[in-house]
Protein backbone atom coordinates (compact mmCIF):
# COMPACT_ATOMS: atom_id res chain seq x y z
CA UNK A 1 0.00 0.00 0.00
CA UNK A 2 2.93 2.57 0.36
CA UNK A 3 4.36 1.62 -3.05
CA UNK A 4 1.11 3.24 -3.92
CA UNK A 5 1.05 6.16 -2.42
CA UNK A 6 3.52 7.56 -4.71
CA UNK A 7 1.62 7.04 -8.16
CA UNK A 8 -1.33 9.76 -8.67
CA UNK A 9 -4.90 8.72 -8.34
CA UNK A 10 -4.79 8.79 -11.86
CA UNK A 11 -2.73 5.33 -11.92
CA UNK A 12 -4.68 3.94 -9.09
CA UNK A 13 -8.04 4.39 -11.70
CA UNK A 14 -5.88 2.95 -14.91
CA UNK A 15 -4.83 -0.45 -12.09
CA UNK A 16 -8.67 -0.69 -11.11
CA UNK A 17 -10.14 -0.73 -14.48
CA UNK A 18 -7.34 -3.13 -15.95
CA UNK A 19 -7.89 -5.51 -12.80
CA UNK A 20 -11.65 -5.58 -13.22
CA UNK A 21 -11.45 -6.19 -17.02
CA UNK A 22 -8.83 -9.14 -15.93
CA UNK A 23 -11.32 -10.90 -13.80
CA UNK A 24 -14.30 -9.99 -16.35
CA UNK A 25 -12.16 -11.76 -19.12
CA UNK A 26 -11.45 -14.74 -17.59
CA UNK A 27 -14.84 -15.32 -16.17
CA UNK A 28 -15.95 -14.83 -20.27
CA UNK A 29 -13.41 -17.69 -21.09
CA UNK A 30 -13.85 -20.23 -18.67
CA UNK A 31 -17.38 -19.85 -19.53
CA UNK A 32 -17.72 -20.19 -23.10
CA UNK A 33 -14.93 -23.21 -22.58
CA UNK A 34 -17.95 -24.96 -20.62
CA UNK A 35 -20.45 -23.73 -22.98
CA UNK A 36 -18.56 -25.62 -26.13
CA UNK A 37 -18.73 -29.02 -24.49
CA UNK A 38 -22.47 -28.76 -23.04
CA UNK A 39 -24.25 -27.03 -25.76
CA UNK A 40 -22.24 -28.19 -28.58
CA UNK A 41 -20.91 -31.30 -27.80
CA UNK A 42 -17.45 -30.57 -29.92
CA UNK A 43 -14.54 -33.13 -30.61
CA UNK A 44 -11.19 -32.62 -29.77
CA UNK A 45 -10.55 -31.09 -33.19
CA UNK A 46 -13.11 -28.69 -33.12
CA UNK A 47 -12.13 -27.42 -29.68
CA UNK A 48 -8.47 -27.23 -30.59
CA UNK A 49 -9.94 -24.87 -34.12
CA UNK A 50 -11.51 -23.05 -31.68
CA UNK A 51 -8.87 -22.30 -29.69
CA UNK A 52 -6.78 -21.45 -32.93
CA UNK A 53 -8.68 -19.43 -34.52
CA UNK A 54 -9.20 -17.29 -31.16
CA UNK A 55 -4.92 -17.06 -31.58
CA UNK A 56 -5.34 -15.27 -34.84
CA UNK A 57 -5.29 -11.51 -33.21
CA UNK A 58 -2.15 -12.36 -31.47
CA UNK A 59 -0.27 -14.03 -34.46
CA UNK A 60 -0.75 -11.25 -36.23
CA UNK A 61 -0.73 -8.40 -34.20
CA UNK A 62 2.72 -7.09 -35.97
CA UNK A 63 0.57 -5.93 -39.22
CA UNK A 64 -1.83 -3.48 -36.86
CA UNK A 65 1.10 -2.63 -34.24
CA UNK A 66 2.47 0.45 -36.45
CA UNK A 67 -0.81 2.17 -35.98
CA UNK A 68 -0.80 2.42 -32.43
CA UNK A 69 1.38 5.27 -32.75
CA UNK A 70 -1.06 7.29 -34.84
CA UNK A 71 -3.16 7.55 -31.74
CA UNK A 72 -3.61 10.79 -30.76
CA UNK A 73 -6.86 10.17 -28.14
CA UNK A 74 -6.02 6.84 -26.65
CA UNK A 75 -8.31 7.09 -23.89
CA UNK A 76 -11.64 7.38 -26.31
CA UNK A 77 -9.95 4.27 -28.17
CA UNK A 78 -9.78 2.62 -24.61
CA UNK A 79 -13.18 3.55 -23.99
CA UNK A 80 -14.75 2.07 -27.87
CA UNK A 81 -12.90 -1.28 -27.68
CA UNK A 82 -14.40 -2.03 -23.96
CA UNK A 83 -17.93 -0.84 -25.28
CA UNK A 84 -17.20 -3.44 -27.97
CA UNK A 85 -16.20 -6.15 -25.62
CA UNK A 86 -19.82 -5.74 -24.09
CA UNK A 87 -21.25 -6.16 -27.46
CA UNK A 88 -19.80 -9.19 -28.68
CA UNK A 89 -20.46 -10.79 -25.19
CA UNK A 90 -24.14 -9.83 -25.14
CA UNK A 91 -24.16 -11.22 -28.85
CA UNK A 92 -22.48 -14.38 -27.47
CA UNK A 93 -24.90 -15.03 -24.70
CA UNK A 94 -27.72 -14.56 -27.24
CA UNK A 95 -26.41 -17.36 -29.68
CA UNK A 96 -26.02 -19.76 -26.87
CA UNK A 97 -29.46 -19.24 -25.45
CA UNK A 98 -31.01 -20.22 -28.98
CA UNK A 99 -28.40 -22.29 -29.76
CA UNK A 100 -27.26 -20.83 -33.10
CA UNK A 101 -25.09 -22.49 -35.28
CA UNK A 102 -21.44 -23.07 -33.79
CA UNK A 103 -20.02 -20.68 -36.20
CA UNK A 104 -21.53 -17.62 -34.77
CA UNK A 105 -19.37 -18.36 -31.78
CA UNK A 106 -16.27 -19.05 -33.46
CA UNK A 107 -17.01 -15.79 -34.63
CA UNK A 108 -18.03 -13.46 -31.99
CA UNK A 109 -14.74 -15.23 -30.14
CA UNK A 110 -12.68 -14.06 -32.55
CA UNK A 111 -13.60 -10.52 -32.70
CA UNK A 112 -13.82 -10.43 -28.71
CA UNK A 113 -9.86 -12.00 -28.84
CA UNK A 114 -8.96 -8.79 -31.53
CA UNK A 115 -10.95 -6.74 -29.16
CA UNK A 116 -8.70 -7.89 -26.19
CA UNK A 117 -5.03 -7.75 -27.96
CA UNK A 118 -5.90 -4.49 -29.19
CA UNK A 119 -6.53 -3.24 -25.83
CA UNK A 120 -3.23 -4.65 -24.16
CA UNK A 121 -1.56 -2.54 -26.65
CA UNK A 122 -3.46 0.87 -25.98
CA UNK A 123 -3.34 -0.06 -22.04
CA UNK A 124 0.58 -0.54 -22.91
CA UNK A 125 0.24 2.91 -25.13
CA UNK A 126 -1.91 5.13 -22.24
CA UNK A 127 0.56 3.89 -19.40
CA UNK A 128 3.10 7.25 -19.98
CA UNK A 129 -0.18 9.32 -20.36
CA UNK A 130 -1.75 8.61 -17.25
CA UNK A 131 1.58 9.22 -15.29
CA UNK A 132 2.35 12.05 -17.04
CA UNK A 133 5.58 10.80 -19.00
CA UNK A 134 7.47 10.94 -15.49
CA UNK A 135 9.91 8.39 -16.23
CA UNK A 136 10.45 7.74 -12.94
CA UNK A 137 7.15 6.64 -12.13
CA UNK A 138 6.80 4.67 -15.15
CA UNK A 139 9.30 2.22 -14.28
CA UNK A 140 8.24 1.83 -10.61
CA UNK A 141 4.54 0.98 -11.89
CA UNK A 142 6.24 -2.21 -13.87
CA UNK A 143 6.33 -3.79 -10.89
CA UNK A 144 2.74 -3.43 -9.88
CA UNK A 145 1.29 -3.73 -12.82
CA UNK A 146 3.36 -7.00 -13.41
CA UNK A 147 1.75 -8.18 -9.67
CA UNK A 148 -1.72 -7.33 -10.65
CA UNK A 149 -2.16 -8.66 -14.02
CA UNK A 150 -0.46 -12.26 -12.67
CA UNK A 151 -2.16 -12.62 -9.62
CA UNK A 152 -5.67 -11.51 -10.96
CA UNK A 153 -5.04 -14.05 -13.83
CA UNK A 154 -5.02 -16.46 -11.14
CA UNK A 155 -7.67 -15.47 -9.28
CA UNK A 156 -10.16 -14.50 -11.01
CA UNK A 157 -9.76 -18.02 -13.08
CA UNK A 158 -9.62 -19.80 -9.89
CA UNK A 159 -12.87 -17.88 -8.47
CA UNK A 160 -14.11 -18.68 -12.01
CA UNK A 161 -14.06 -21.91 -11.81
CA UNK A 162 -14.78 -22.51 -8.83
CA UNK A 163 -18.59 -20.46 -8.99
CA UNK A 164 -19.13 -22.99 -12.16
CA UNK A 165 -19.76 -25.56 -9.50
CA UNK A 166 -22.92 -23.77 -8.36
CA UNK A 167 -24.11 -21.97 -10.95
CA UNK A 168 -24.09 -22.56 -14.72
CA UNK A 169 -21.49 -21.23 -17.85
CA UNK A 170 -24.45 -19.12 -18.68
CA UNK A 171 -24.78 -17.05 -15.49
CA UNK A 172 -20.83 -16.76 -15.50
CA UNK A 173 -20.95 -15.12 -18.97
CA UNK A 174 -23.52 -12.70 -17.72
CA UNK A 175 -21.98 -12.01 -14.62
CA UNK A 176 -18.83 -10.59 -16.49
CA UNK A 177 -21.03 -8.14 -18.30
CA UNK A 178 -21.45 -5.85 -15.19
CA UNK A 179 -17.90 -6.07 -14.41
CA UNK A 180 -16.64 -5.20 -18.02
CA UNK A 181 -18.99 -2.31 -17.22
CA UNK A 182 -17.21 -1.14 -13.90
CA UNK A 183 -14.22 -1.35 -16.08
CA UNK A 184 -15.56 1.18 -18.14
CA UNK A 185 -16.00 3.50 -15.36
CA UNK A 186 -12.57 3.45 -14.22
CA UNK A 187 -11.42 3.98 -17.17
CA UNK A 188 -13.52 7.18 -17.52
CA UNK A 189 -12.25 8.45 -14.11
CA UNK A 190 -8.49 8.70 -15.86
CA UNK A 191 -7.25 11.93 -16.64
CA UNK A 192 -5.03 12.57 -19.71
CA UNK A 193 -1.87 14.41 -20.47
CA UNK A 194 -2.77 16.34 -23.37
CA UNK A 195 1.23 17.28 -23.65
CA UNK A 196 3.14 14.23 -24.31
CA UNK A 197 6.21 14.09 -26.64
CA UNK A 198 6.23 11.76 -29.22
CA UNK A 199 8.66 10.26 -30.85
CA UNK A 200 9.64 11.23 -34.29
CA UNK A 201 8.93 8.69 -37.26
CA UNK A 202 12.05 7.68 -38.90
CA UNK A 203 12.30 5.46 -42.12
CA UNK A 204 13.85 2.36 -41.99
CA UNK A 205 15.29 -0.04 -44.70
CA UNK A 206 14.46 -3.72 -45.27
CA UNK A 207 17.80 -4.23 -44.79
CA UNK A 208 18.12 -2.30 -41.19
CA UNK A 209 14.93 -4.11 -39.71
CA UNK A 210 16.35 -7.48 -40.83
CA UNK A 211 19.96 -7.11 -39.48
CA UNK A 212 18.32 -5.85 -35.95
CA UNK A 213 15.97 -9.33 -35.99
CA UNK A 214 18.93 -10.99 -36.62
CA UNK A 215 21.12 -9.38 -33.96
CA UNK A 216 18.51 -9.93 -31.20
CA UNK A 217 17.99 -13.45 -31.67
CA UNK A 218 21.96 -13.63 -32.25
CA UNK A 219 21.80 -12.18 -28.14
CA UNK A 220 18.70 -14.37 -26.97
CA UNK A 221 21.03 -17.10 -28.07
CA UNK A 222 24.01 -16.00 -26.82
CA UNK A 223 23.53 -17.62 -23.17
CA UNK A 224 23.46 -21.12 -24.02
CA UNK A 225 21.44 -22.29 -20.77
CA UNK A 226 19.25 -19.43 -20.96
CA UNK A 227 18.13 -19.97 -24.77
CA UNK A 228 17.60 -23.80 -24.59
CA UNK A 229 15.38 -23.17 -21.40
CA UNK A 230 13.82 -20.28 -23.27
CA UNK A 231 12.61 -22.48 -26.16
CA UNK A 232 12.01 -25.23 -24.40
CA UNK A 233 9.88 -23.43 -21.55
CA UNK A 234 7.82 -22.40 -24.97
CA UNK A 235 7.91 -25.67 -26.06
CA UNK A 236 5.77 -26.89 -23.14
CA UNK A 237 3.96 -23.94 -22.68
CA UNK A 238 1.99 -25.27 -25.86
CA UNK A 239 2.24 -29.11 -24.71
CA UNK A 240 0.40 -28.40 -21.54
CA UNK A 241 -2.04 -25.69 -23.29
CA UNK A 242 -3.10 -28.57 -25.74
CA UNK A 243 -3.57 -30.75 -22.60
CA UNK A 244 -5.65 -28.23 -20.79
CA UNK A 245 -7.82 -27.81 -23.56
CA UNK A 246 -8.00 -31.24 -23.93
CA UNK A 247 -9.43 -31.75 -20.49
CA UNK A 248 -13.03 -31.77 -21.02
CA UNK A 249 -12.77 -34.75 -23.63
CA UNK A 250 -10.25 -36.43 -21.42
CA UNK A 251 -12.85 -36.50 -18.23
CA UNK A 252 -15.33 -37.78 -20.59
CA UNK A 253 -13.11 -40.61 -22.02
CA UNK A 254 -12.49 -41.90 -18.22
CA UNK A 255 -16.21 -41.93 -17.66
CA UNK A 256 -16.11 -38.64 -14.85
CA UNK A 257 -19.08 -36.66 -15.54
CA UNK A 258 -17.73 -33.02 -17.73
CA UNK A 259 -19.70 -31.19 -14.17
CA UNK A 260 -16.58 -32.36 -12.39
CA UNK A 261 -14.57 -29.90 -15.01
CA UNK A 262 -14.93 -27.33 -12.64
CA UNK A 263 -13.41 -28.36 -9.74
CA UNK A 264 -10.45 -29.71 -11.96
CA UNK A 265 -10.29 -25.99 -13.03
CA UNK A 266 -10.56 -24.65 -9.48
CA UNK A 267 -7.02 -27.11 -8.07
CA UNK A 268 -5.74 -26.19 -11.36
CA UNK A 269 -5.39 -21.95 -10.63
CA UNK A 270 -5.67 -23.00 -7.27
CA UNK A 271 -2.15 -24.87 -7.14
CA UNK A 272 -0.88 -22.06 -9.89
CA UNK A 273 -1.62 -19.10 -6.94
CA UNK A 274 0.11 -21.57 -4.43
CA UNK A 275 3.00 -21.76 -6.40
CA UNK A 276 2.91 -17.85 -7.05
CA UNK A 277 3.25 -17.57 -3.37
CA UNK A 278 5.74 -19.88 -2.51
CA UNK A 279 8.22 -18.67 -5.35
CA UNK A 280 9.78 -16.31 -3.50
CA UNK A 281 10.45 -19.02 -0.48
CA UNK A 282 11.98 -21.43 -3.03
CA UNK A 283 16.00 -20.33 -2.62
CA UNK A 284 17.48 -21.94 -6.04
CA UNK A 285 20.36 -20.39 -8.92
CA UNK A 286 17.63 -19.39 -11.44
CA UNK A 287 18.68 -21.64 -14.34
CA UNK A 288 19.26 -24.33 -11.77
CA UNK A 289 15.26 -24.70 -10.90
CA UNK A 290 14.19 -25.77 -14.33
CA UNK A 291 15.50 -29.27 -14.28
CA UNK A 292 13.91 -29.61 -11.00
CA UNK A 293 10.55 -28.59 -12.70
CA UNK A 294 10.88 -30.54 -15.59
CA UNK A 295 11.67 -33.82 -13.52
CA UNK A 296 8.66 -33.17 -10.87
CA UNK A 297 5.77 -31.62 -12.78
CA UNK A 298 5.98 -33.86 -15.80
CA UNK A 299 6.35 -37.33 -13.19
CA UNK A 300 3.46 -35.88 -11.43
CA UNK A 301 1.65 -34.87 -14.75
CA UNK A 302 2.70 -38.38 -16.18
CA UNK A 303 0.65 -39.88 -13.00
CA UNK A 304 -2.26 -38.38 -13.62
CA UNK A 305 -2.38 -39.70 -17.31
CA UNK A 306 -1.33 -43.87 -15.63
CA UNK A 307 -2.83 -44.17 -12.62
CA UNK A 308 -6.89 -45.03 -12.40
CA UNK A 309 -7.56 -43.75 -9.05
CA UNK A 310 -9.34 -40.31 -9.60
CA UNK A 311 -8.57 -39.09 -5.83
CA UNK A 312 -4.22 -39.46 -6.61
CA UNK A 313 -5.38 -38.46 -10.40
CA UNK A 314 -6.21 -34.75 -8.71
CA UNK A 315 -3.51 -34.69 -6.12
CA UNK A 316 -0.86 -35.02 -9.29
CA UNK A 317 -2.89 -32.62 -10.73
CA UNK A 318 -2.56 -29.88 -7.83
CA UNK A 319 1.42 -31.06 -7.35
CA UNK A 320 2.24 -30.46 -11.10
CA UNK A 321 0.94 -27.20 -11.54
CA UNK A 322 1.89 -25.72 -8.01
CA UNK A 323 5.21 -26.32 -10.09
CA UNK A 324 4.21 -24.86 -12.89
CA UNK A 325 3.36 -21.43 -10.69
CA UNK A 326 6.64 -21.51 -9.09
CA UNK A 327 8.40 -22.20 -12.63
CA UNK A 328 6.70 -18.40 -13.91
CA UNK A 329 8.85 -16.61 -11.26
CA UNK A 330 11.78 -18.23 -11.82
CA UNK A 331 11.69 -17.79 -15.62
CA UNK A 332 11.74 -14.28 -15.35
CA UNK A 333 14.18 -13.89 -12.76
CA UNK A 334 16.42 -16.20 -15.17
CA UNK A 335 15.70 -13.62 -17.88
CA UNK A 336 16.93 -10.35 -15.42
CA UNK A 337 20.06 -12.40 -14.23
CA UNK A 338 21.22 -13.82 -17.76
CA UNK A 339 20.41 -10.80 -20.15
CA UNK A 340 21.42 -6.89 -20.40
CA UNK A 341 18.69 -4.26 -19.13
CA UNK A 342 18.70 -2.72 -22.39
CA UNK A 343 18.18 -6.25 -24.64
CA UNK A 344 15.35 -7.07 -22.32
CA UNK A 345 12.10 -5.96 -24.53
CA UNK A 346 13.75 -7.28 -27.91
CA UNK A 347 14.03 -10.84 -26.40
CA UNK A 348 10.75 -10.49 -24.98
CA UNK A 349 9.43 -9.98 -27.93
CA UNK A 350 11.21 -13.20 -29.78
CA UNK A 351 10.07 -15.16 -26.62
CA UNK A 352 6.41 -14.13 -27.22
CA UNK A 353 6.65 -15.59 -30.98
CA UNK A 354 8.09 -18.52 -29.46
CA UNK A 355 5.00 -19.23 -27.66
CA UNK A 356 2.64 -18.34 -30.04
CA UNK A 357 4.69 -20.55 -32.73
CA UNK A 358 4.57 -23.34 -30.25
CA UNK A 359 0.99 -22.60 -29.37
CA UNK A 360 -0.61 -23.26 -32.92
CA UNK A 361 1.70 -26.32 -33.62
CA UNK A 362 0.39 -28.23 -30.84
CA UNK A 363 -2.95 -27.07 -31.17
CA UNK A 364 -2.86 -28.67 -34.92
CA UNK A 365 -2.06 -32.34 -33.48
CA UNK A 366 -5.25 -33.20 -32.79
CA UNK A 367 -6.38 -32.99 -36.09
CA UNK A 368 -4.01 -35.85 -37.38
CA UNK A 369 -4.20 -37.63 -33.44
CA UNK A 370 -6.47 -37.42 -30.76
CA UNK A 371 -6.05 -40.04 -28.20
CA UNK A 372 -5.24 -37.61 -25.43
CA UNK A 373 -4.02 -40.35 -22.89
CA UNK A 374 -1.12 -41.36 -25.08
CA UNK A 375 -0.77 -37.49 -25.98
CA UNK A 376 -0.37 -37.29 -22.10
CA UNK A 377 2.04 -39.83 -21.57
CA UNK A 378 4.29 -38.72 -24.35
CA UNK A 379 4.55 -35.28 -24.13
CA UNK A 380 5.43 -35.87 -19.66
CA UNK A 381 7.60 -38.43 -20.56
CA UNK A 382 9.21 -35.85 -22.71
CA UNK A 383 9.13 -33.33 -20.13
CA UNK A 384 10.85 -35.58 -17.86
CA UNK A 385 13.81 -36.24 -20.42
CA UNK A 386 14.38 -32.28 -20.83
CA UNK A 387 15.03 -31.72 -17.43
CA UNK A 388 17.74 -34.57 -17.74
CA UNK A 389 19.24 -32.92 -20.46
CA UNK A 390 18.90 -29.72 -18.74
CA UNK A 391 20.47 -31.25 -15.84
CA UNK A 392 23.28 -32.46 -17.79
CA UNK A 393 24.38 -28.89 -20.04
CA UNK A 394 24.35 -27.27 -16.73
CA UNK A 395 26.69 -29.97 -15.39
CA UNK A 396 29.27 -28.58 -17.94
CA UNK A 397 28.64 -25.47 -18.42
CA UNK A 398 30.29 -25.68 -14.22
CA UNK A 399 33.32 -27.18 -15.80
Amino acid sequence: MKLLKIFPKNFINLILGRSVLNIADSFYMVAVTIALVEVYNIEASTLTSFALIGMIPSLVAFSYSYFFNKIKNTKFWILCFQIMHIILVSLLIFALVNKAHITFIFIYNFLFNLVNCVLTSLNVKVTPEVLYNDNNLIKKSVDIQYFTSNSLDILSNFVASLLLGFITYLSLMQLSIPIFLAGVYFFTKLNMNKNIQTTEETEETEEVVEASIVGNIKTLFSRNAASKIIVIEAFLSGATDLLLKLLPLYLISINIDVKWLALVLSVWRGADLVGAMVAPFVKVPPKNFFYMDYLISGTSFLLVFIIDNSYLKLLFFFITFVVIGVSGNFFEKMIYDDYEGEDFGAIHTIITSFYSVFGVLFLLIPFVYDNIKVLGVSLNILTIMFGLGIFVLLKFEKR
